[in-house]
């Protein structure tokens, strides 16, 4: 019977021994390297569906479907969301990049929605600080108004009080002329009387 053989470093080798080789020396993949802080992902069940693979397949495998589980989330990334996730989902490429993984286009998109979020975050901030100006404002102009309707009652007072001194001054004003036309009338009378003493004094000399 012809044995399957298979080329590895060194030249060709029955593939029962790279079978053997693989299975013992193939590199350990730590899913949580991949996945934490990104999301949860089920490697028992690849393995499940792939029970012939060798270790090194699988571990193709996983980071593939590991891979395209991160596509997927970095597609139903929403602007909204946190920065913390925008970043997680950034690490995750950078870790995929370096075990080979073309990431440009996946990062690009990422990289966008970062900016938009950026800018989105800056608006939203400078948002919050104008309407706290707002708000800021608009106390400052209910004080005012308090004040304008306190210095309004107090100008009202006070034209009750002029218009009330004003009627008193009027009334002074007409007592001092009726008082006035009394001092004339009687300057007159008195004036007359004069003459008629005069008259009179007169009168008696010549008895």
């Amino acid at each position: 019977m012809r044995r399957q053989m298979e080329f590895v470093k060194g030249g060709w080798k029955p593939i029962e021994e790279v079978q053997m080789y693989y299975r013992y020396n193939a590199p350990q993949v730590n899913i949580l390297y991949y996945t934490q802080g990104v999301f949860s992902y089920d490697f028992h069940q690849i393995r499940s569906l792939s029970p012939f693979h060798e270790p090194r397949i699988y571990c193709m495998h996983l980071k593939m479907a590991t891979f395209v589980t991160l596509v997927t989330e970095i597609c139903s990334v929403r602007i909204v969301d946190s920065k913390n996730v925008f970043d997680l989902k950034l690490k995750a490429l950078g870790l995929f990049e370096s075990n080979g993984f073309n990431i440009e286009s996946v990062c690009s998109r990422l990289l966008k929605l970062i900016e938009v979020h950026n800018v989105q975050s800056q608006l939203e901030g400078e948002k919050r600080s104008l309407k706290a100006k707002v708000l800021q404002v608009e106390e400052e102009m209910e004080k005012k108004y308090e004040l304008l309707l306190a210095v309004d009652e107090d100008l009202l007072i006070r034209e009750r009080e002029l218009r009330r001194i004003q009627d008193k001054r009027e009334f002074m004003i007409l007592e001092i002329e009726r008082m006035n036309m009394k001092m004339v009338i009687w300057k007159r009378v008195s004036k007359q009387l004069k003459k008629t003493l005069t008259l009179l004094n007169s009168s008696s000399m010549l008895y």
